[in-house]
């Protein structure tokens, strides 16, 4: 086991360092990346509970948020972000109409901003002044636990 994590630290450390380091988007594209695997694995567990929330809203309102990160001054996103749970509501309850028709939108739309949301933080933190710095402390502090 322990041979397994030093073998991907040795991988993944430089091929992250090089993607922090170059921000923009590069570091965007391994958000987004990111974000697409995060969402596949929550939709396989939160499937394991037996609600079934739809794969591709999940991947799109969690890349809408990784988006509105990296472009927050951009009207459009933002009212996109304000109104897409909203109409993925009303599209569950209303025309699809099947049993557990809200909580599969509520852990639909919880792991979206669960996944793109805190994923979107890493986006806002890097295009701070000192950014990058904030970004080793973050991802050495994170990895050092």
């Amino acid at each position: 086991m322990l041979v397994k994590r030093v073998l991907s630290a040795a991988i993944l450390i430089p091929i992250v360092a090089a993607v922090v380091y170059w921000g923009s988007y590069p570091f965007l594209a391994v958000i987004l990346l990111v974000a697409c695997l995060a969402c596949i694995e929550y939709a396989a567990l939160v499937r394991l509970r037996g609600l079934t929330p739809s794969l591709g809203v999940l991947l799109s309102l969690t890349a809408l948020f990784v988006l509105e990160a990296q472009w927050p001054a951009e009207a459009r996103l933002r009212a996109l972000v304000a109104l897409a749970p909203a109409l993925l509501l009303t599209i569950e309850v209303f025309y699809k109409n099947r049993a557990q028709a809200l909580p599969i939108w509520g852990v639909g739309t919880a792991g979206a901003l669960y996944i793109g949301g805190l994923l979107g933080h890493f986006i806002r933190l890097r295009a701070l002044e000192h950014g990058l710095e904030w970004m080793i402390l973050a991802l050495v502090s994170t990895w050092v636990c």
